[in-house]
């Protein structure tokens, strides 16, 4: 046909929806992807490393509860120690996040013409309810080694068998 031999006309509206289809729309899925991924195998490492944590503090409850603390005082006593963590992680991440944003920013991309968005609101929220859904979890070790204190004669069982 003669429309072959036309050229191709091209503007910024064809060319975003060209990236729109070809590269943002065919990355979203396997960036969904890889994120639950991470997200999974980090709390997983969490989880098992608070736990062993737990466990080797558990001699320490014990001698709190034979001088007289009660159970919710020890808890409690645990609980602002995992709550300093969370925050101090979450500042942390949120100054080495922008550290290396402004790094990549200045360097990388705008060196080559592109543009970072800063703040992505969908992704912080994302965030912030997998650390509240960590918290959660990790209450449950917690609250189980805080009814497993006796005595500090249970420091001499051998409770976790």
């Amino acid at each position: 046909s003669y429309r072959e031999h036309y050229d191709i006309v091209q503007d910024q509206k064809s060319n975003e929806e060209f990236i729109k289809e070809n590269v943002t729309e065919s990355l979203d899925a396997s960036t969904v992807l890889v994120n639950w991924c991470v997200m999974i195998i980090m709390g997983l490492v969490l989880i098992i490393v608070y736990v062993t944590y737990l466990r080797d503090r558990n001699s320490e409850w014990c001698l709190y509860s034979s001088i007289g603390f009660s159970s919710s005082e020890i808890y409690f006593a645990v609980i602002r120690e995992l709550v300093f963590t969370f925050v101090f992680s979450f500042v942390s991440g949120i100054v080495l996040t922008a550290a290396s944003m402004f790094i990549l920013d200045r360097f990388l991309l705008r060196a080559n013409g592109m543009l970072a968005e800063w703040y992505q609101p969908e992704t912080f929220t994302r965030i912030t309810a997998a650390y509240i859904l960590l918290f959660g979890i990790l209450q449950i070790p917690v609250v189980y080694g805080i009814h497993r204190i006796r005595t500090i004669d249970a420091i001499d069982d051998d409770m976790y068998l």
